[in-house]
């Protein structure tokens, strides 16, 4: 599991928190880091993603995920954190189709944990 956010203690929090549940993390502070750690071949079936971040987005982080040539980049699930006010109609409407899933924040570790039950190891 990927987690990626420009704020380090959400990245440090989150793969906390999804480690005691088994889950195997990997944290990155933006989207050229995540993009690094992919092509280092990390397996990953999740990633879960904030939106607004300095420099590319999160919605930069699922478009480049989708047009990799690696079919696990392109089948794992995406979550995008944000707050409701971030997305326009056109930027719901591109997650959508790539298969993302949207999470508000802040977002509690129950939501957090219910929305990616299922993935244990990844």
């Amino acid at each position: 599991m990927l987690v990626v956010d420009d704020e380090v203690e959400i990245v440090e929090e989150l793969c906390e928190l999804l480690g005691m549940f088994g889950h195997i993390t990997h944290g990155a502070h933006c989207v050229p880091e995540a993009l690094e750690l992919l092509g280092r071949g990390i397996d990953v079936t999740t990633i879960i993603s904030d939106f607004r971040m300095p420099g590319p987005s999160g919605l930069d982080l699922l478009r480049s995920c989708r047009a990799s040539a690696s079919d696990s980049q392109r089948t794992c699930r995406f979550y995008l954190m944000t707050g409701q006010t971030d997305l326009t109609d056109a930027a719901l409407q591109e997650l959508a189709q790539g298969g993302a899933s949207v999470i508000g924040k802040p977002v509690g570790p129950k939501t957090l944990l219910s929305l990616i039950a299922g993935d244990v190891g990844a």
